[in-house]
């Protein structure tokens, strides 16, 4: 399946926006504060790639504006493009703290038409308190008061929060570019030779880079240029690289997922949801509610290579441990899935980092900005081409009604019937195993035993490891013994099976409860999905059979009591 399978909306020019803010700003004497991608280059109107310091020159010298760089470690520089005539009075000053560059500049620029652009400012801010109230009441300056000078300063990843909102300032987030500043990126180092546009696609190449800036675009077509030519392989690490830089390594993304739907024994319900949004072009996000170790993530992996996007995983370590982390991280996440657009984001047990209905004190929980922030996502994310794939092990006590709502629940329960031999066999395929025939009524004599993926794992071990200890108590026999496949009967796991079967796991039986309760679609429930797909109804668990009607849906007051005796509440 193409990339084209989801739909792509990329944010606009940055250079434009930019510059837009930048003059609009100057003509209200308002400060201006960048950051986010503030390293990265920016193309600017006539085509070129440009650093933000290069970029502000350039524009600001067609208006006779003269554009100042400062940074503690170089001091303060008047910047002068290429063909444009110095200034009479050119400001140079050296290395000092960014407070005393900031005074001196400003007594040198003071009734100039000009622009200041004090650089890595985040560090300067964060070992002088005092520079963040100076900047805070900078637009106050007299020295700026008749609009001739401006100041721009620039932050990596995000402004202080003592300048956001505050009077006189503006801020401006740089974000990733998008596929067609990439696509003019690469015509630009084409035009300029810095490699052979014959030798790559550059269509492709744009499309297939989401995420990267275009520092990392140059240096992939350098490498592409001097070293080896790209391959999908190389262009994967590359990303990969970008973002476990660009989040700490917060997230994981996998480029080309290699489970397929024909990898994954069961879950009928979602390979047809997956299948219909594929069609209609509707991709309305997905919970996979259910147990743990039932397979959701397995499904998420294979929606992906179904819809032939990468994968990113994001779980409860977006949540941050101080005051507004958790709401920048949703941000910058955010704006890497438009970025990454098309893209399957499966979300591990979601209800983590949306808290219980009681959770939502202090940004540990997480705040209702912060909830509000992912309701959005949720609400955006089928128009930006990104299809999230969320799971949950308790839908109801610990996702409220309206989060709940923006989702499509479909419970994953633990596998039954011909599905669960299947697994077994899989699993004894992966040991050089292999099964007889009385095991599928071995299994199917166990059917009140709720299996999940690393129980069948652990039997199959089990199961070879005593076998092989019977054939060779000693331990003597040759290596080659221990390398030969070997049949396992229903006799070698039957003790397996029994101990296996003592262990009554309530909690996995209240999970999968609750998953049915939520359940809007009847359909979306396994056994019914079963049925569509022309397969036999296989035989549920004795906590689930003892709640359902003869036509297999769920009595819901019969659930909502089992539940309440078990002290799981609906979280709201």
């Amino acid at each position: 399946m193409p990339v084209s399978a989801l739909p792509a909306q990329q944010p606009a020019d940055r250079a434009a926006l930019l510059l837009g803010t930048r003059r609009v700003d100057r003509g209200t004497h308002r400060c201006l504060a960048v950051h986010g991608h503030v390293d990265d280059m920016l193309l600017a109107p006539d085509g070129r790639a440009l650093r933000l310091a290069e970029l502000l020159a350039v524009d600001g010298a067609g208006d006779g504006i003269m554009t100042v760089v400062a940074s503690e470690l170089s001091g303060a520089a008047t910047l002068t493009p290429p063909g444009t005539p110095p200034p009479a009075d050119p400001v140079a000053l050296p290395a000092a703290s960014m407070a005393e560059l900031l005074e001196q500049a400003l007594g040198r620029m003071a009734g100039r038409r000009s622009t200041l652009l004090l650089q890595g400012a985040c560090g300067a801010v964060e070992q002088d308190e005092l520079l963040a109230e100076r900047l805070r009441n900078l637009p106050f300056d007299r020295r700026l008061a008749d609009g001739a000078a401006q100041v721009v300063v620039s932050f990596r990843d995000d402004a202080p929060a003592t300048l956001q909102g505050a009077t006189g300032w503006d801020t401006f987030r740089v974000s990733l570019p998008d596929k067609a500043e990439r696509r003019s990126a690469l015509g630009y180092w084409a035009q300029i030779r810095a490699f052979d546009p014959a030798s790559i696609d550059l269509d492709d190449l744009a499309a297939t880079t989401g995420g990267l800036e275009l520092d990392d675009l140059r240096r992939l077509v350098q490498e592409h240029a001097r070293v080896e030519p790209v391959t999908p392989r190389r262009v994967s690490e590359i990303r990969g690289a970008a973002l476990a830089r660009q989040f700490r390594n917060l997230l994981q993304v996998d480029h080309r997922p290699a489970i397929s739907f024909g990898d994954v024994v069961g879950g009928e319900a979602v390979k047809a949801a997956v299948r219909q949004a594929r069609r209609e072009g509707r991709f309305t996000p997905l919970a996979l509610a259910g147990p743990p170790g039932v397979g959701k993530t397995m499904l998420g992996q294979a929606t992906a290579h179904e819809l032939g996007v990468p994968i990113v995983y994001a779980d409860g370590r977006l949540k941050g441990g101080i005051v507004g982390e958790t709401a920048r991280n949703l941000a910058r996440f955010r704006e890497m899935l438009v970025a990454y657009a098309p893209v399957v984001v499966f979300w591990d047990e979601i209800d983590l980092l949306l808290g219980r209905s009681t959770d939502w004190n202090g940004d540990s929980g997480a705040s209702n900005e912060v909830r509000q922030s992912i309701l959005t996502l949720l609400q955006d994310a089928p128009g930006l081409g990104i299809f999230v794939v969320a799971s949950t092990n308790n839908p109801l006590s610990a996702m409220q009604h309206r989060v709940r709502n923006r989702f499509r629940i479909i419970p994953v329960l633990h596998p039954a019937g011909d599905d669960l031999l299947a697994i077994a066999r899989l699993e004894a395929a992966k040991h050089n195993v292999t099964l007889s025939a009385d095991v599928a009524d071995l299994f199917q004599d166990t059917q009140d035993v709720l299996w999940n993926g690393r129980d069948i794992e652990r039997l199959i071990e089990s199961g070879r490891s005593n076998a092989l200890r019977l054939a060779d108590p000693d331990g003597r026999a040759d290596a080659d013994v221990h390398g030969r496949p070997l049949t396992l009967s229903a006799a070698d796991l039957r003790l397996l099976v029994r101990h296996l079967a003592a262990a009554r796991d309530e909690a996995a039986e209240l999970n999968g409860l609750e998953a049915v309760f939520v359940v809007d679609n009847p359909y979306d429930l396994p056994w019914i999905a079963r049925q569509i797909e022309g397969r036999s109804r296989p035989p549920l668990p004795p906590y689930l059979a003892e709640v359902m009607s003869a036509d297999g849906l769920p009595d819901r007051q019969r659930i909502a009591a089992r539940l309440a005796a078990a002290g799981v509440r609906d979280a709201g």
